[in-house]
C-alpha cells in the first residue's frame, strides 16, 4: 500500500484495481492517512470523504473517541480473548517488576539509555508478535485450548456425579462446540471430524 495517500499517482493506480478483496498493512503510525485506507479498502459508507468526516472524523476531533473505537474494535473467539487477555497480563506483570527494580522512579523514560529502555519494553515483543503474527504463539496457545477443553470435560464429569444430566450435557456440547470452531479455524486436516461433531451437536436426541 502507499501509506494511505489519496494524491500521489501510486495511490490513485491502486484505487483503479479492481478486485474482489482487498486489505492493507501499515508499518508506521495512521496519523492522518486513515481516510485513504477506508477509501482504498472501499469500506461504505466511511469511504466517502463527507460521511468520513461527519461520522467519525469532525467526532473524534470534538473528543468522541468511542465511534473510532467501534470503527476499529475486533471481535475475538472465547479462545482468542482468553489468549490475548493472558498475553497482557503476563506481559504487564513482567514490565513492571522490571520497572521495580530500576533504582531510580522518578526519572523520565527520555532519561533513560537504550539497554535499560530496551530491558523494560522486552516483555512487549512477545505481546506485540502474538497480535501481528500469532503463529509464533500458537504452541502456548494451543495449550491453553487443550487447558480449558480438560476443564470442561472436569466441570461436565462433577455434573454426572451429581447426577445434573441437562447441565452435563450443555457443558459437552459447548466442548464440541470449541473443538470444531478450532479445527474450522486451522484447516489442518480433520474437517471429516468437524462434520461428525456438527452432525452430533445438531442431533435432536442429544440435545439437553
Amino acid at each position: 500500500m502507499i501509506e494511505g495517500s489519496t494524491i500521489t499517482r501510486t495511490a490513485q493506480m491502486a484505487l483503479r484495481l479492481s478486485s474482489v478483496n482487498k486489505w492493507c498493512v501499515t508499518g508506521t503510525p495512521i496519523v492522518n492517512d486513515l481516510f485513504g485506507l477506508f477509501l482504498f479498502l472501499d469500506y461504505d459508507p466511511y469511504s466517502v470523504n463527507f460521511w468520513w468526516k461527519t461520522l467519525v472524523y469532525t467526532p473524534f476531533c470534538r473528543g468522541d473517541i468511542k465511534i473510532l473505537e467501534n470503527l476499529l474494535g475486533l471481535f475475538f473467539t472465547p479462545i482468542e480473548e482468553h489468549f490475548y487477555r493472558r498475553q497482557h497480563v503476563d506481559s504487564s506483570k513482567e514490565i513492571v517488576a522490571r520497572i521495580r527494580r530500576l533504582q531510580n522512579h522518578n526519572l523520565k523514560l527520555s532519561e533513560l539509555d537504550r539497554n535499560t529502555i530496551g530491558t523494560i519494553l522486552r516483555p512487549m515483543l512477545k505481546l506485540r508478535q502474538s497480535c501481528c503474527h500469532p503463529q509464533v504463539n500458537t504452541v502456548e496457545c494451543e495449550e491453553s485450548h487443550r487447558a480449558h477443553i480438560s476443564s470442561l470435560n472436569g466441570l461436565a464429569g462433577l455434573h454426572i456425579i451429581n447426577e445434573e444430566w441437562k447441565k452435563a450435557v450443555e457443558v459437552y456440547r459447548e466442548v464440541l462446540r470449541l473443538v470444531v470452531e478450532y479445527e474450522e479455524k486451522n484447516q489442518n486436516g480433520y474437517s471429516s471430524v468437524a462434520s461428525h461433531i456438527n452432525k452430533f451437536i445438531r442431533d435432536s436426541r442429544c440435545k439437553a
